[in-house]
């Protein structure tokens, strides 16, 4: 039976084709298939695009060497030492995936990273892939640490095979997990709960206890934790707890200085009781009494109290701009932005720039906060997908903010080259809406969101695109990053349209970016607040006009302002933008600068502000 070499293998165009080691070992068995001798001439045949183009342009005594060809076409399009070390470290067995596929790939990737000898690295890596309990189980094997590679993967084979991929206890059989994890809602602030069977009374986390304003009462208790752990509770307090805005109960929790596994409360059998139990279906969701709390329409047994002040889920929205589509499934914001033409494949390996000793505590504390949050989740890669570069972090200073210094992703060193972004009229200018803010006079005042980009989830599908590297973890972000070039839009769009949503709060209010100003001669501030929140938009306090800032510039009003200084300023910044960034500026353009800040200083009423 003849075969064509076309249904063989296929041309290789760059990346979005694979591995081209993979494909040039396939390569050469179609050629010894086919007796073909003369690779040289015969690999250039399959290659096209970037691919063909890199070929066309070697030197001759390149293309007329095969091995020199194979190393060549090699270094260009095979995972670099950096790259592969990443993908092996977040390489973890999928979900159906044979145990010698996974090892081959593993395989593959040490190899790409120059390991000679790779067997202690890929036992390490190997076991790091496993499903934790088939990773447990093998640890607590006695021998397992001399145990060869061979042995190990057959072990792990056996049982994965017989258990498929749930280990077996002699006394209980199947070991199952008794807690799973939740969202609640505490004073309108959603909470990540673990709703755990194993433990008696609820806890919540003290952090979040004393942003609610929760005060412990009692005396201290020590309780064991999931992880064996002993801890003192700091006392106990009463919690109305909401499940999807659809029901209330009421549980007396105690409060803990830290909880496991990321989470701010768990709900213990105290709460699950009032729920008429709990059982995980085969999609391991929570249900409680008869129904399914994740579904819209929730009915619960008759300890559990309807909530009065939000009776209706909120509609899905669904925006879509040439930059971005974003979706609110009734309780979340949801984005995705859109790419210039097709999905990139970066290659930056940059995790952290240089951190300042004199800030590098505080920027720690806020990225452990996130990742404690789950804002920054530890790349999987049959969850998020294969991770090709990362987005270096870096220390933000900003002495106007409550947080002092926050973690900023460089975005601009690669990932914003692809990503489209196109601001138009979209985005005002600051400076003109200060102006029109100022004619306000004092009814008015400021509302910011709290964390705002990170109230935005980004799509599953393009988490893996925000990798970022922390003390040897590779972590994706999946909110929102402040630095993306498509982010102000984005939040702009969405809060333009929350806000237009109600006839009255549209009337009352305007707003630059995530900067909310309310005229409350027009609306009640709680009133565009609560409108907000059932939005899925969190809101700090408001703050009166004249004590805001809006991008770090104090508003400043009933004072006559000084319309001179935007003209001086203009002409200044024209002259000094003729020539290169880093040259020097004209002598000419710092004496009216000295000038101005002079005149500024003696004769302007709101001293340039």
């Amino acid at each position: 039976m003849s075969v064509k070499v076309s249904e063989l293998i296929k041309t290789y165009e760059d990346g979005k084709s694979g591995d081209f080691s993979v494909w040039v070992d396939k390569l050469e068995l179609v050629a010894k298939l086919q007796k073909v001798d003369d690779l040289t001439t015969f690999l250039p045949l399959f290659l096209s695009g970037a691919a063909f183009a890199v070929y066309k342009h070697l030197e001759d005594d390149i293309k007329e060497d095969y091995p020199k060809l194979k190393a060549a076409l090699l270094t260009a399009f095979s995972v670099d030492r950096f790259s592969a070390y990443i993908q092996l470290q977040n390489r973890a067995l999928r979900d159906g995936e044979a145990v010698d596929v996974y090892l081959a790939d593993l395989k593959r990737l040490t190899t790409l990273m120059g390991q000679s000898e790779p067997d202690p690295l890929l036992k390490c890596a190997f076991m790091a892939g496993l499903p934790t309990e088939v990773a447990t189980q093998l640890k607590s094997i006695a021998s397992v640490e001399d145990m060869g590679l061979s042995e190990l993967v057959n072990r792990a084979r056996m049982m994965i095979t017989a258990g498929n991929g749930e280990t077996t206890s002699c006394a209980a059989g199947k070991r199952r997990q008794h807690w799973q994890r939740r969202e609640v809602w505490i004073k309108g602030t959603k909470i990540k709960a673990l709703v755990d069977s194993g433990c008696e009374q609820s806890i919540i986390q003290q952090q979040w206890a004393q942003q609610l304003g929760l005060l412990p009462k009692g005396p201290q208790r020590q309780i064991m934790m999931l992880n064996g752990h002993i801890t003192t509770c700091k006392g106990e307090t009463t919690l109305d707890i909401e499940l999807d805005h659809s029901c209330k109960i009421k549980v007396q929790c105690m409060i803990a200085p830290k909880l496991v596994s990321g989470c701010q409360m768990i709900l213990g059998m105290d709460g699950i009781a009032k729920l008429g139990g709990v059982s995980i279906d085969k999609n391991r969701g929570v249900l409680f009494g008869a129904r399914q709390l994740r579904t819209v329409g929730v009915m619960l047994r008759n300890k559990a109290s309807p909530v009065s002040h939000n009776d209706d889920q909120q509609p899905p929205i669904v925006i879509d701009d040439r930059d971005f589509k974003a979706q609110f499934d009734g309780h979340k914001w949801t984005v995705a932005w859109k790419w210039l033409s097709r999905e990139p494949i970066l290659s930056n390996t940059c995790g952290e720039y240089a951190i300042n000793d004199a800030v590098r505590e505080e920027y720690e504390k806020q990225v452990i906060q996130w990742i404690e949050n789950e804002w920054l989740q530890p790349n999987r890669e049959a969850l998020h997908g294969p991770v090709t570069g990362i987005i270096p972090l870096l220390a933000a200073t900003q002495p106007n903010k409550e947080t002092k210094v926050r973690p900023v992703m460089n975005y601009s060193r690669e990932l914003n080259g692809y990503v489209s972004s196109h601001p138009g009229l979209d985005t005002a200018v600051c400076q003109d809406k200060l102006r029109k803010w100022r004619k306000l006079g004092s009814d008015a005042c400021m509302l910011d969101l709290k964390k705002a980009y990170l109230q935005l989830h980004v799509d599953s599908s393009l988490q893996r695109f925000q990798a970022v590297m922390f003390h040897g973890t590779l972590y994706v972000m999946t909110r929102l990053g402040f630095g993306l070039n498509a982010a102000p839009k984005i939040m702009s769009k969405i809060l333009s349209t929350v806000l237009s949503l109600d006839p009255t709060v549209a009337a009352g209010t305007d707003h630059y970016i995530d900067d909310i100003l309310v005229n409350k001669s027009v609306v009640p501030v709680e009133v565009v607040r609560s409108h907000l929140l059932k939005f899925g938009l969190v809101t700090k306090e408001p703050v009166d006009l004249r004590e805001a800032r809006v991008l770090g510039l104090r508003v400043t009003i009933s004072k006559k302002v000084a319309g001179w200084l935007r003209v001086a300023c203009s002409y200044m910044k024209r002259c000094a933008a003729d020539g290169k960034w880093d040259d020097a500026i004209a002598k000419e353009v710092l004496h009216m600068l000295d000038e101005t800040l002079n005149r500024v200083t003696r004769h302007d009423p709101v001293q340039g502000k």
